[in-house]
């Protein structure tokens, strides 16, 4: 008997040595494997890798990440690949291979780290780089900082950037829905998370063929003491109250949409306010289920959007009851393609901001039909050149409209006369 029980605990340690070794084999291959396939967009190395059968995970440690579009390379901790179990964890290489998505999974990007004097943030701080409209609207008000690059948050106080990122989601194969939750939590800035539903989801392809519709979504932005950081510089730098600060940046913010066309609503302003002046929780909450295979969409008003995604607004678990919005598409469209718009500060001194670049991009002739009501720039065979909204109900000849002080005038062109068009998406 003692020789049975001692032959089987043999037995058990060579077991479980065996499963830790074949998921160590198995762990290795995976992550490489994924390694190869991200390759294009990131590229990752790494000093270890650990394995537990108990908790169906993989842990990858010391990595760092090199990202080609800006060039400069990230550290992380550590990346947690946790399975529901340690079977499933075996599995889970063969299903991706299979095009197969696995009923859940949780993803932990933990200890991201970015200096702020490396070159990426370093470049952010030069004048003549281009700035989108929402960097614009961080720095209204803010004296003559153009852009909250690595020196304007060094002289906020901070040394880096530091962040903790998780993916985790649960796949109903058949319901063909995936329930979602990102997380993005940065140290001493803000948290942001962004969940919701996935229908139509039957495996991997479903992706990369867009057939995915949209459900139930929700972002929400938790301030962790970024906005009183940034507040108290950019009054010092207008040499005011944060009062001051507050009525100013406001004002501004308004004006500077106002440029654009959009008008919001009262109750859009100050909630707006609202959050600078406290550490606000901001929520948006909309239901996007209706808006694939919807071409209307484009024709539609701001507010009926709003209605119709039943979009809803909270600022410190207080709803936001007068959410109004107007948009002279027009307006936005020429704005866009300006390089520079002009504002007024208080003391009616001039400040130039920059703009997003054009955001025309060539499609081809034969999906044209897609961008119906879209505004696009337009060349024909013989050389004549057209720019306006599209209209292409009929398939024989669509129609330019274009648009003068004077009124509109259409111009009619057959598609097989077309050389070359590109479309502007404003949305």
């Amino acid at each position: 008997m003692k020789k049975i029980i001692i032959a089987l605990s043999i037995l058990s340690i060579l077991l479980i040595g065996g499963i830790k070794l074949g998921l160590s084999y198995f762990s290795q291959q995976f992550v490489d494997n994924q390694i190869r396939q991200m390759s294009s967009f990131v590229q990752f190395s790494y000093k270890s890798i650990e394995t537990s059968i108990i908790e169906g995970n993989i842990i990858i440690k010391n990595i760092k990440a090199f990202i080609p579009a800006i060039k400069e390379s990230v550290h992380i901790n550590a990346i947690t690949l946790t399975a529901p179990d340690a079977k499933s964890l075996f599995t889970i290489n063969k299903q991706l291979q299979k095009n197969e998505l696995p009923r859940s999974l949780n993803v932990l990007f933990s200890g991201i780290s970015l200096d702020l004097d490396s070159s990426f943030m370093k470049s952010l701080d030069d004048p003549k780089a281009n700035i989108s409209p929402i960097e614009v609207i961080s720095s209204l008000a803010c004296g003559d900082i153009h852009r909250i690059g690595g020196s304007v948050l060094s002289q906020m106080g901070y040394d880096s950037l530091k962040s903790d990122i998780s993916l985790n989601y649960t796949f109903d194969p058949h319901n063909k829905t995936l329930n979602y939750t990102i997380k993005n939590k940065f140290y001493e800035v803000a948290q942001i998370n962004f969940s919701g539903v996935l229908h139509e989801v039957s495996n991997l392809e479903s992706f990369s063929k867009r057939s995915i519709r949209l459900g139930t979504t929700e972002l929400e932005i938790l301030d962790n003491e970024y906005i009183l950081h940034k507040n108290r510089f950019c009054a010092k730098q207008e040499k005011g109250s944060l009062d001051d600060y507050y009525i100013e940046h406001t004002r501004q913010f308004n004006n500077y949409l106002s440029a654009y066309g959009i008008k919001v609503g009262i109750g859009l302003l100050d909630a707006y306010q609202d959050m600078l002046k406290q550490s606000a929780a901001l929520t948006l909450t909309a239901n996007l289920i209706n808006l694939s295979g919807t071409e209307e969409i484009i024709f539609f008003a701001p507010n009926d959007l709003i209605q119709f995604i039943q979009l809803k607004l909270f600022v410190n678990d207080e709803q936001v009851n007068k959410i109004s919005l107007d948009i002279d598409k027009n307006k936005l469209v020429n704005t866009l393609e300006q390089k520079t718009i002009v504002l007024k500060t208080k003391a009616e001194k001039k400040k130039q901001v920059a703009l997003a670049s054009k955001k025309y991009r060539v499609v081809a002739v034969s999906n044209l039909r897609k961008y119906n009501g879209f505004r696009v720039k337009l060349k024909t065979k013989s050389g004549k050149r057209y720019k306006g909204k599209i209209i292409t109900k009929n398939p024989n000849r669509y129609e330019i409209v274009t648009r003068y002080r004077s009124g509109n005038i259409s111009y009619f062109v057959a598609p097989k006369s077309i050389k070359k068009v590109e479309v502007f998406n404003w949305k």
